[in-house]
């Protein structure tokens, strides 16, 4: 985008290149509710002329980056306008522009030749590579406070990462919680390592049983009973008949 009054010079310029004739600016920047900055007011010679004219503004405009302007009355050409809005261009027939009279409705405006439009639009430009560096400086003089903002933030981050490991060590009661648990799981342990040691102290008294049985001396002495008492139901008959041949032999005697 360029600035209005080169803006205004370049339109001016073209215009009286296509032989428009009385080509007027006017300066409105200082005058009060004005829709513009600059108006540029031209006469055609016919229709056809007013057409070229505005088709060969929109051609320059935009080849120096300007936006295409919004265009009212090219159909008729008895009065085109052409909005920049910055800049309004007022192409008009002979007969038309002395109707409207713009230059006496807005008196006001002090009236800008072609080569006042160029001097101002150079004069414009020095003071804005001027006024450049100075931005400049004031940005480079600003990145420093921009930098200690940007080294804050990594404070606040450590101190939350602080808090955050400082939680833990907050909840004694958590940890004191957790030890009965502890507890109670080393006598789980306890009891199951007792169960074991029974279950494998059972066997151990079986054998020891099987053991006792199996001395010689209960079942040796078992053993003579039985085979003295078994000797005294065989030798009893033998006794028997022994009492019978005495008894006879004592009666034959």
């Amino acid at each position: 985008m360029t600035e209005s009054t080169a803006l205004t010079a370049l339109c001016a310029r073209t215009l009286d290149n296509l032989k428009a004739e009385n080509v007027i600016a006017l300066d409105l920047r200082d005058v009060d509710s004005s829709p513009a900055d600059y108006f540029v007011i031209c006469t055609a010679n016919s229709d056809t002329h007013a057409r070229a004219l505005t088709d060969a503004l929109a051609r320059v405009t935009l080849s120096v980056g300007e936006r295409r302007p919004r265009t009212e009355g090219r159909d008729t050409g008895e009065w085109v306008l052409l909005d920049y809005f910055d800049v309004v261009i007022h192409v008009f027939r002979t007969t038309a522009r002395e109707y409207y009279k713009l230059e006496k409705l807005w008196g006001d405006a002090p009236a800008v030749t072609l080569k006042q439009l160029e001097e101002q639009s150079k004069e414009d430009k020095a003071k804005s590579k001027e006024e450049k560096p100075k931005a400049i400086k004031s940005k480079t003089v600003k990145a420093p406070a921009a930098k200690k903002a940007t080294e804050k933030v990594p404070a606040e981050k450590a101190a939350a990462a602080k808090t955050t490991t400082k939680a833990p060590t907050k909840a004694p009661k958590e940890i004191a919680a957790e030890k009965p648990v502890k507890k109670i799981t080393i006598a789980a342990k306890k009891s199951v390592q007792a169960a074991d040691a029974a279950s494998t102290e059972a066997p151990k008294a079986k054998r020891s049983v099987v053991k006792a049985d199996g001395e010689p001396k209960t079942p040796t002495a078992k053993a003579k009973s039985t085979t003295k008492a078994s000797a005294t139901k065989t030798e009893s008959p033998k006794k028997v008949s022994a009492k019978k041949v005495s008894m006879k032999k004592a009666s034959e005697e």
